[in-house]
């Protein structure tokens, strides 16, 4: 088997109800690939597949690489550089050597730089998302479409920043129940999780003693309004929802645990170093932060509980991601890419495999069992919606909205005042679009 030169599976977040109900179908006329139920139902003549990524040697993507050759697939993985993906894309399309595959990375600007550079192509005619083994994906393939066109194909979808993870002995000391048992007694709740964040907290003559909550941006509070500052209406047309009612309160939250009651910290080294002593009670981010902290996973002090439900948002929504590839225009095989497509797809939907990360995910982190099957209901139940926050990606605004928020927002100024000054900005971005499509 071929090394891999793979990046670590990576989600973005998805909001179903913003496609549309219009938003039905996933290709426009003739579909190469339709009533797609297996991997194997691809058929492709030439094995030799050009997959361009960033380096990794996950065992997930060992899986995939095993199930691509078994079906006579010949994988060539090129490695790409963060700072150069898109030069290098672009050299390689101009060139006429482009990859069949281009790994979609969040937060990098792929989407939609790359489909503004016309760099990658539209696969609606390729495969159709409707098909048995897609299905499941098609509100986040419908929602990542623009100009109608969809050009990301997304094999998978899970939480991001919405994990939040708690030191369990902290809350055993304390004498007060753990979020996973509230949680068991849909007791979990935002006004429960910030009255833990002030309980926790102690700072003492200006010094930290025990601190209550660390999140790394507003994503969490942001995402489990179910709204996005990029909002979508049914025709997928995209408007400025900065003013949205439960996003300024979401906002208003966020100050409220950072400025008044000192709860809420977005410092990760401070937060880390905290955590790590035992001084940090609970932490929302990504999944694999658990990675980070692995002397109180080792000791068995770590669970993890959804973050909890916004009190006025319509469903449970988490800030999730997607893992998803591209075509680059001119790519030689898209028949071996498209089945490729299929094979990670299939794998990330197999019971079998799904039953192993469980046990190994609370094997792992020296959780109780129940904690695997928690997080598998996270990325894929009928509980949860994952709330894709479209503003992410587009370099330009989101800079301007960090700065914005973290400067001013953290420095006590009003969400409205904040709000007034980014707006324009907003309707910049969405311009931009207006004249690129």
């Amino acid at each position: 088997m071929k090394k891999s030169i793979l990046t670590t599976m990576m989600l973005l977040v998805f909001f179903v109800t913003s496609c549309g109900a219009a938003e039905t179908q996933s290709g426009t006329g003739s579909v190469k690939w339709s009533n797609i139920s297996a991997a194997s139902d691809i058929n492709f003549s030439d094995p030799k597949l050009s997959y361009m990524g960033i380096n990794g040697d996950e065992d997930w993507l060992q899986e995939v690489l095993g199930r691509f050759e078994a079906m006579g697939g010949q994988p060539d993985f090129i490695t790409t550089v963060w700072e150069q993906r898109h030069q290098q894309l672009a050299t390689k399309v101009a060139t006429q050597d482009s990859p069949d595959i281009y790994k979609y990375e969040i937060g990098s600007g792929d989407w939609p730089t790359l489909i503004f550079t016309n760099q990658v192509q539209s696969v609606d005619d390729m495969i159709d998302y409707n098909s048995p083994l897609f299905s499941h994906l098609l509100p986040i393939y419908n929602r990542m479409k623009i100009g109608g066109k969809g050009y990301l194909l997304p094999v998978a979808v899970g939480p991001f920043r919405s994990v939040l993870i708690y030191n369990k002995k902290m809350f055993d000391d304390y004498g007060v129940e753990t979020p996973y048992e509230l949680y068991k007694k849909n007791q979990w709740t935002m006004a429960k999780m910030e009255e833990y964040a002030k309980k926790f907290t102690s700072i003492v003559d200006g010094n930290v003693q025990t601190l209550g909550m660390y999140v790394p941006d507003e994503g969490p509070f942001i995402g489990a309004t179910g709204r996005d500052i990029f909002g979508r209406d049914s025709e997928g047309k995209i408007y400025n929802n900065i003013k949205d009612p439960l996003i300024a309160k979401a906002m208003e939250r966020v100050q409220r645990m950072f400025n008044d009651d000192k709860s809420l910290i977005t410092d990760y080294n401070m937060a880390r170093d905290l955590m790590v002593k035992g001084k940090m009670a609970m932490w929302a981010g990504p999944f694999w932060s658990l990675d980070t902290l692995k002397i109180l996973t080792s000791a068995g002090a770590l669970e993890f509980v959804p973050f909890p439900k916004d009190p006025e948002a319509d469903k449970w929504y988490l800030d999730g991601l997607i893992d998803a590839v591209c075509i680059p225009k001119g790519a030689k095989n898209t028949d071996a890419a498209l089945a490729w497509v299929a094979t990670q797809t299939e794998y990330n939907k197999d019971p079998a495999k799904i039953k192993k990360e469980e046990a190994e995910t609370a094997s792992k982190y020296n959780m109780s069992t129940e904690f695997g099957p928690l997080f598998t209901s996270m990325r894929n139940s009928d509980k949860f919606e994952l709330n894709f926050l479209m503003y992410r990606d587009f370099d330009d605004f989101y800079q301007k909205f960090f700065t914005e928020f973290w400067d001013n927002l953290m420095k006590g100024q009003s969400w409205s005042s904040i709000v007034e000054r980014l707006s324009p900005a907003v309707d910049e971005e969405i311009k931009k679009l207006e004249t690129l499509y």
